[in-house]
């Protein structure tokens, strides 16, 4: 019975350090979503003079498909306000809110050349946090799961 035990905190464990694994991958995935979502943007401005309704059109992307933030410049919303209305996940960080928020209050306001510039201020903070965060998941994932594991090694040294 012992050993039952054992084994099923150690799949617990397991399974929770796998939970906390893909909280960590989703920071990830939507910093990196945004990114490339702007820098498609930014070529689509640069080489077509493109609407963002009619860029939103064209674009495809689960994450932010899902979130209503597309929807939203299809519907014909400056970015500022498809942001602020589609639903975010809870896994995105301060930092990329920041920086989103920074760039999407700023475009619409000038002329293609200021528009270029948000856009390439944008990408290069949030490529800053996407490489940041990239190197801090595998610090958080690894720390984690030696806390757990030490963790788990104890409960079940005790139980033996």
């Amino acid at each position: 019975m012992a050993y039952f035990g054992a084994i099923a905190i150690v799949a617990s464990v397991y399974v929770l350090w796998r939970e906390y694994s893909k909280f960590l991958d989703g920071e990830l995935l939507l910093c990196r979503c945004f990114l490339r979502a702007l820098s498609d943007y930014r070529e689509k401005v640069r080489c077509y003079v493109e609407t963002p309704s009619s860029w939103a059109a064209g674009y495809s992307d689960e994450q932010l498909s899902s979130s209503g933030f597309l929807k939203g410049l299809i519907e014909g919303d400056s970015f500022a306000a498809a942001y602020r209305e589609c639903d975010k996940p809870p896994y995105l960080t301060e930092a990329t809110d920041l920086a989103l928020r920074n760039c999407f209050e700023r475009l619409g306001e000038g002329y293609l050349d200021t528009e270029l510039e948000v856009l390439s201020l944008g990408i290069e903070k949030l490529t800053r946090e996407e490489a940041r965060l990239s190197e801090a998941l595998v610090k958080r994932r690894r720390a984690v799961g030696c806390v757990m594991g030490a963790i788990a090694s104890g409960i079940v040294i005790l139980i033996m």
